[in-house]
């Protein structure tokens, strides 16, 4: 449960670091206020990528070997869940 807390923190840690630097960068490139509601829904889609992903990737190794797999498979499994 500590390392869940942990990654997941870190998470929502990097996921906020890109969510400012993606509005800064679309904020900075357009004076459309339509810009705006592109600039949240991607930052936003970033934030749920990377916190998802990471709590994902963290419990996966857990998972897998409560149910008798190898541990070791998680990174490709992982890899393949965040892409579809």
């Amino acid at each position: 449960a500590r390392v869940m807390i942990t990654e997941a923190t870190g998470g929502l840690d990097g996921g906020s670091v890109e969510d400012a630097a993606g509005v800064a960068v679309a904020a900075a490139g357009s004076s459309d206020p339509s810009a705006a509601v592109g600039a949240f829904g991607i930052a936003l889609s970033l934030f749920c990528i990377v916190t998802l992903s990471t709590v994902a990737g963290t419990a996966m190794p857990f998972a897998l070997a409560a149910t008798g797999q190898d541990p070791a498979n998680a990174g490709t499994t992982i890899q393949v869940f965040m892409d579809v």
